[in-house]
C-alpha cells in the first residue's frame, strides 16, 4: 500500500504552518512529509472542493468555503518560499531563528521570481493553474455534473493520479 495523506490532513498541516507566522516559517521542505509542492496545491484544491460540496449539500456553513476561497489565492504562491529547499535550509539552519527566517525569505523569494534559478519541483509547481481559475472551474462543474468530485480528481490528475482524497507520497 502506498503511503499517503488525506487532502484534509495536508490542508491542516499547511494552514497550521502559515498560521504560526514568521519566524516559524520558512521551514524545511521535509515538513511536507515527502510531498511535492504541486501535490500540496492539489491537496488544497481537493480539500476546498470537498468543503464546497459539503456547503452545497447543506452540511457545512457557506462562510467556511468563502474563507478558503478568499485566503488561499494569496498563500499558494508563497509555498515555495515558506517551504524552503533543503540545500538552503542546510545552509542557514544553524542561525538564530529570526536571522535564519530573514535570510531564507530573501533567498526563497529570489528563487520564486527568477525562473533560471528554479529547480524542477518549482518549475512543476509554477505550471499549475491559478487557484482562482480552479475555483471558477469548481463552481461550474459542481452545478453541471452528477459526480463532480470525480471530475475534479480527473482535472487534477494531469501529473499525479488521484482516485480519492488521498495524496500519495512518491518515493525516489
Amino acid at each position: 500500500m502506498v503511503e499517503g495523506y488525506t487532502a484534509e490532513e495536508v490542508h491542516s498541516l499547511i494552514a497550521d504552518i502559515f498560521a504560526s507566522g514568521t519566524p516559524s516559517w520558512p521551514v524545511s521542505r521535509k515538513a511536507l512529509k515527502g510531498l511535492r509542492l504541486r501535490q500540496v496545491t492539489d491537496a488544497i484544491k481537493i480539500h476546498v472542493a470537498s468543503v464546497y460540496l459539503q456547503c452545497l449539500a447543506g452540511e457545512t456553513p457557506a462562510y467556511v468555503y468563502e474563507g478558503l476561497k478568499k485566503y488561499w489565492p494569496a498563500l499558494i504562491p508563497m509555498l515555495p518560499v515558506a517551504f524552503t529547499r533543503e540545500e538552503l535550509w542546510n545552509e542557514f539552519e544553524d542561525l538564530p531563528p529570526d536571522e535564519r527566517s530573514i535570510k531564507l525569505l530573501g533567498k526563497g523569494a529570489g528563487f520564486a521570481v527568477n525562473q533560471s534559478a528554479m529547480n524542477s519541483e518549482q518549475l512543476e509547481f509554477n505550471e499549475d493553474e491559478t487557484f482562482e481559475s480552479f475555483i471558477a472551474y469548481l463552481e461550474i462543474i459542481c452545478k453541471e455534473h452528477q459526480s463532480p468530485f470525480d471530475h475534479i480528481l480527473g482535472h487534477l490528475s494531469r501529473r499525479y493520479i488521484y482516485i480519492d482524497d488521498t495524496i500519495p507520497v512518491l518515493k525516489g
